[in-house]
């Protein structure tokens, strides 16, 4: 499975649950992240120089790719991303921060969400690249900042992955999906335990 893919049934996974924690603000929105966004990060679009263009040779050639009959890969996607927010990219995607994505996060969710739900696997398709991308975005704003990667994230899901499913990458059995799960939760709650364990040794 691609490290992209990987991340994207994490998200989803985990995030099913509460993707509709803040969906007052984005409702007031009328359902447009990017509004939302502005109300959450405290600007407007039109406090913005509208002027940010990216004249790198590497980004001037994305738009050739699929002229040439390729297709865009996860490292194109990274490079798209650092392109709009660097110094010369879109001056909204430079503006955001992780507390003015979270409409847009909640909203990508909801839509892939509802597109398993009616069963559009080419809506799902698409949704599924808006949500990936939301990940791309917090990722490049966090390793702006020094605190992690796209790669930390991809290498964290995975390592969970691995250490959560003994019985399929170690020598742990199970019989069945219930005991799978069990196993999952026990995993996890000790995880979990050491975490904070190793918290409470730093504090002191």
């Amino acid at each position: 499975m691609h490290p992209a893919v990987a991340v994207l049934f994490y998200l989803c996974y985990t995030f099913a649950i509460s993707c509709y924690s803040h969906h007052a603000l984005l409702f007031a929105a009328g359902g447009n992240c990017r509004a939302a966004a502005e109300a959450t990060g405290g600007f407007k679009m039109d406090q913005i120089n509208e002027t940010g263009t990216n004249n790198t040779d590497k980004s001037k050639n994305m738009d050739k790719i699929h002229e040439s009959g390729k297709k865009y890969t996860f490292e194109d996607l990274r490079e798209i991303m650092r392109t709009l927010r660097s110094e010369n990219g879109c001056p909204w995607d430079r503006r955001q921060t992780h507390e003015s994505l979270i409409p847009c996060l909640e909203e990508e969710a909801g839509e892939v969400i509802d597109a398993i739900r009616n069963q559009d696997p080419e809506n799902l398709c698409e949704e599924l690249g808006d949500l990936l991308f939301q990940v791309m975005s917090h990722s490049q704003i966090a390793e702006e900042k020094g605190l992690f990667t796209i790669d930390d994230v991809v290498d964290g899901v995975s390592a969970k992955m691995v250490r959560r499913h003994p019985n399929v990458f170690g020598d742990e059995k199970v019989n069945s999906s219930e005991e799978g799960l069990d196993l999952w939760n026990r995993i996890k709650t000790e995880e979990k335990s050491k975490k904070e364990q190793k918290t409470l040794t730093k504090q002191g």
